[in-house]
């Protein structure tokens, strides 16, 4: 394949309710692959996605529901090359104006007689989580009834997923790389807990008079409880080698779920009257996919500070870009741990930690 040496755009535009993708652009035959590329992702095929892809050459896995609105390309230094770029279609409500896209993945991929030969994941931006909002979102619509949803994880999340049958619904939180899942079940009840046949299950005092029962599982622990005529059973589950559940750890999750009967700007409450680590010991402490500063940096910022400073740092590093966080669910006394990491070249990277739990806020 031949790829013109003038900077090269085609936009596919996927439109919702559709079979098939509109083309703003005639394509040449040299281009037919990705006709076809197009039309695959949009519909999710397996099988014309493999067909169109030497042996061995794998897609890259897509980590979210949302549908694939258009994909672009741009030219790339090496032969037989392009940069593609694919957007996520995300619509507010029915009406196609509140409809608005995202870019979903950068990849990188070689042609080689019309068919894939090599794709490189430049940048997944999938963000897994919007498969709960989709779930949740359906079964608020048809039930008018609102799912409480995590807030705390006991690891990072790397895939979602969640279905509704009948009036249940079911979502699964996991973290393929150390083979953790947390699994969560609701479902509409009269009011009685319902605990699983010839186990031993315990008591336990959740936040804000909640009660609940805890027991073991195959792989893991299982906490069940009742809120807004809602019966749930939030289980953690893993392999015991790569991550061991804990109930203490259950426990969190599920007094995080029930923070979401609180009032906005109450999830991280005020904190300022706790002594914490300083921000060198936190991030030594940090995985480093998490965060970790550039090599050669011409800037590295690590602060303590509370949240309502947060945005006085950041303008420290507008030099390079300016960046601002607002976020209605942090006191603006909570404490957090806040890093900037300018490189030689590129884009500088920011994190903020709340400095209680070490989660990135």
């Amino acid at each position: 394949m031949k790829i013109k040496k003038s900077i090269l755009v085609f936009l596919v535009a996927l439109a919702l309710g559709v079979q098939s993708p509109t083309y703003t652009k005639a394509m040449n035959e040299e281009m037919r692959w990705f006709h076809q590329l197009s039309r695959a992702l949009y519909e999710r095929d397996g099988k014309k996605l493999n067909a169109l892809v030497e042996p061995g050459v794998k897609i890259p896995e897509i980590r979210e529901n949302s549908p694939i609105m258009g994909l672009s390309t741009l030219p790339s230094t090496h032969k037989d090359t392009v940069i593609m770029i694919g957007n996520f279609r995300d619509c507010m409500g029915d009406n196609q104006s509140d409809c608005g896209e995202r870019i979903a993945f950068i990849w990188e991929v070689s042609v080689k007689n019309n068919k894939i030969s090599k794709i490189k994941v430049i940048s997944d931006v999938a963000n897994p989580h919007m498969n709960e909002l989709i779930v949740t979102k359906e079964y608020r619509e048809k039930f008018n009834k609102e799912i409480l949803v995590p807030m705390h994880f006991p690891f990072k999340m790397t895939h979602v997923n969640g279905k509704i049958t009948g009036k249940k619904i079911f979502l699964q939180y996991q973290n393929k790389e150390i083979a953790g899942v947390m699994e969560i079940q609701a479902e509409p009840t009269f009011g009685e807990i319902i605990l699983p046949k010839n186990n031993m299950y315990k008591p336990v005092e959740l936040k804000k008079g909640y009660k609940g029962f805890i027991g073991e599982t195959y792989k893991g622990c299982e906490l069940i409880f009742l809120s807004d005529n809602m019966h749930y059973s939030v289980k953690l589950l893993g392999d015991h080698k790569k991550y061991n559940p804990s109930k203490k750890e259950l426990i969190k999750v599920v007094n995080w779920m029930l923070y979401q009967k609180e009032p906005r700007g109450m999830y991280y409450e005020d904190n300022s009257d706790k002594k914490l680590k300083d921000a060198d010991s936190f991030y030594r402490s940090l995985d480093k996919k998490e965060y970790t500063e550039f090599k050669n940096a011409k800037l590295n910022i690590r602060e303590k500070t509370s949240f309502e400073n947060v945005n006085n740092v950041l303008a420290r590093a507008d030099k390079y870009g300016e960046v601002r966080i607002n976020n209605p669910d942090v006191h603006p006394k909570r404490q957090i741990y806040i890093f900037i990491t300018v490189p030689q070249e590129g884009e500088k990277r920011i994190a903020v930690f709340d400095a209680e739990t070490g989660e990135q806020i």
